[in-house]
């Protein structure tokens, strides 16, 4: 059998500097909601029910922010694990849309976040998907379909536009997402 996953020490878990480990919970407590899970989606629900003036217990059975959410290298862009197609597969294709309104909602918000936590914080400036190999023109249509279809900010990046900016001939195109 494997070995647990969470049990294995990551760089960014090993680089974290974590305070004083909080006592387990016991005895008879009152809240007005329990958010399970302290990845960056319970975060956020806590940290807005709490604003809203609820009493808020977050429970978290590791460690808050394991998983994908302590390890994602500070990248925040619209979209989710699966592509788009797959997403519109599984929901349909309306469900697909407003769900990929959620997701570009969900990027303004931890921008918005970012900025007025501390506004001497510098945020990226995009982010660029690119390939290794020409793929026929996939990229572009990619590109393509997700504007039209998802109304996202993306701009197709031919082969010599991909390595002027990326000073390399190792890539033969990019996507560029201007508010990832």
């Amino acid at each position: 059998m494997g070995q647990d996953i969470y049990s294995q020490a990551t760089w960014y878990e090993a680089t974290a500097q974590r305070g004083a480990a909080e006592t387990a919970l016991s005895g008879q407590l009152a809240f007005d909601a329990c958010v399970i899970g302290g990845g960056l989606s319970g975060l956020t629900t806590a940290l807005e029910l709490a604003r809203k003036g609820m009493r808020v217990a977050l429970v978290e059975a590791r460690l808050v922010g394991m998983g994908a959410s302590g390890r994602n290298g500070g990248f925040v862009f619209n979209g989710f694990a699966q592509d788009m197609e797959y997403v519109a597969a599984r929901v349909g294709k309306d469900a697909a849309a407003k769900l990929y309104e959620f997701s570009k909602m969900g990027t303004d918000y931890v921008r918005s976040e970012i900025a007025a936590s501390d506004p001497t914080l510098k945020m990226g400036k995009g982010l660029m998907v690119t390939v290794l190999y020409d793929d026929g023109g996939g990229l572009e249509r990619y590109g393509e379909s997700m504007a039209r279809e998802y109304g996202d900010e993306v701009t197709y990046l031919a082969t010599d536009a991909t390595r002027q900016r990326l000073s390399s001939s190792r890539y033969h195109g990019a996507l560029f997402y201007p508010r990832a």
